[in-house]
């Protein structure tokens, strides 16, 4: 049975992925014209559809540049509807996390109803919080109300896309605008805006990702978890790391993981990487830990990726589901170092990313 949940999900992401087997430089591909193709019907709701679906548009950013106020803070915002199977599916993440291994805001789960997505365009709310606009640019005002009771915090944050969208696979929305699955990302954004803390405001400036996924419930109850990052270098580079878990070790089926680099114009997306947990760091449930230090490598006769991903303040986000399963969620900053080797491009890198674990518990 759970074999048979785990392969509508890994196949669908094979058929979505045809670009899964190239491993390029960072140069300009034919593959690359594909990918910039986003429509502000793509950004707009799927689940108004007949099918029970699952989507989410999600928005992160590192507050890295030299101008900004809360240097090297981070923060993480995402409106999510989620399926029946869930017994409060509408969610909203607020979360701010400090450079002091500090984390603020958390998360809000409601009946069906409070968020509400509508028109073409990116245009969603949930209670006084929203996002609106359409690529490449976007606009949120977001309240941690309920979210955190020791803390006020109040976002406002202007988001500006630097690089094109990737599909992760073929544009959905080419078309055939109201898929009923997809998933593109924005991995490099300027983002500037304010931050009010319990009533001070500051002024902030960071770099940014920004997605938004929908899929059929049908597909999406499938039993995995994963691993996710999104990645910003020192050099100006920027990457996407997800590898799919199934969720019990006697299936042995292959899941896809996805490794995809940027320098805002150019990319290269790679197949084969390995990713190791280097350790595990315990958490509220007593049985369960989690990775803390990850080495993501690759190494091919053009390609060589040797990283080392060290996650710091992590917050934690349990919730339940009808189904019996419950969902455990650990998002957080991260520090990123190695080396990255494209064809005749090497360097060695620093860098922050958001990264995100998800596991059932």
């Amino acid at each position: 049975m759970l074999l048979n949940r785990c392969i509508p999900l890994a196949i669908i992401l094979i058929i979505m992925n045809p670009f899964l087997g190239s491993s390029i430089g960072l140069t300009n591909s034919t593959n690359n014209s594909n990918k910039k193709i986003l429509t502000p019907v793509d950004e707009g709701p799927h689940f108004h559809r007949v099918l029970p679906m699952r989507e989410w548009w999600y928005f992160n950013v590192i507050f890295d540049r030299l101008d900004s106020e809360l240097r090297n803070w981070s923060a993480m915002i995402s409106f999510n509807y989620m399926s029946k199977s869930f017994d409060k599916p509408d969610i909203l993440f607020v979360t701010l996390y400090d450079d002091e291994n500090n984390t603020y805001g958390g998360m809000i789960n409601k009946k069906r109803g409070a968020l509400k997505a509508t028109g073409i365009g990116l245009n969603v709310t949930f209670g006084d919080s929203w996002a609106k606009g359409s690529y490449p640019s976007w606009v949120l005002h977001i309240e941690d109300k309920e979210a955190d009771e020791v803390h006020e915090i109040i976002f406002d944050l202007y988001f500006e896309a630097e690089c094109f969208p990737y599909w992760l696979g073929m544009n959905t929305g080419r078309n055939f605008p109201k898929s009923p699955l997809g998933y593109y990302s924005v991995i490099s954004c300027d983002v500037k805006g304010n931050i009010s803390i319990d009533g001070v405001n500051y002024v902030i400036h960071g770099t940014g990702y920004h997605d938004h996924a929908w899929i059929l419930y049908i597909i999406g109850r499938a039993s995995y978890m994963w691993d996710w990052f999104s990645v910003h270098f020192d050099n100006g580079m920027h990457a996407f790391v997800w590898q799919i878990i199934p969720r019990s070790k006697e299936v042995t089926l292959w899941l896809p993981g996805f490794c995809w680099f940027t320098d805002g114009k150019n990319s290269s997306n790679l197949k084969f990487f390995e990713m190791k947990y280097l350790e595990f760091e315990n958490t509220s449930i007593p049985y369960l830990k989690r990775p803390k230090i990850f080495l993501i490598k690759t190494s091919t006769l053009d390609t060589k990726i040797d990283l080392i991903f060290e996650t710091k303040n992590m917050h934690e986000y349990l919730w339940e589901q009808s189904s019996g399963f419950n969902v455990g969620l650990w998002e957080g900053s991260c520090n990123v170092k190695g080396q990255i080797k494209l064809d005749n491009y090497f360097s060695e890198v620093r860098g922050f990313a958001i990264s995100e674990i998800l596991r059932y518990i």
